[in-house]
């Protein structure tokens, strides 16, 4: 399967963005609003228990561990 775009920029956000400082008006990134619709839209179809992928990308647990590996193995990287 290959890494789409939007998913290396979330997974690459999740794992470094800081959060803003207060009063800046931009919300920080979060898995449930930002990561995990990309992943149910684009992973999720083969990243689940007991399917072709080798792992589970349904929970932020099952995510994170990955997260590296998803940015750097994404193609432009």
């Amino acid at each position: 399967m290959r890494i789409t775009l939007p998913v290396l920029v979330v997974v690459s956000a999740m794992v470094t963005a800081p959060r803003p400082a207060q009063g800046q008006g931009a919300e920080p990134v979060t898995f449930t609003k930002d990561v995990a619709p990309i992943l149910q839209r684009s992973c999720q179809v083969c990243h689940r228990e007991n399917n072709m992928a080798p792992m589970s990308l349904l929970t932020y647990q099952e995510v994170c561990p990955w997260a590296r590996s998803i940015k750097f193995d994404a193609p432009g990287t």
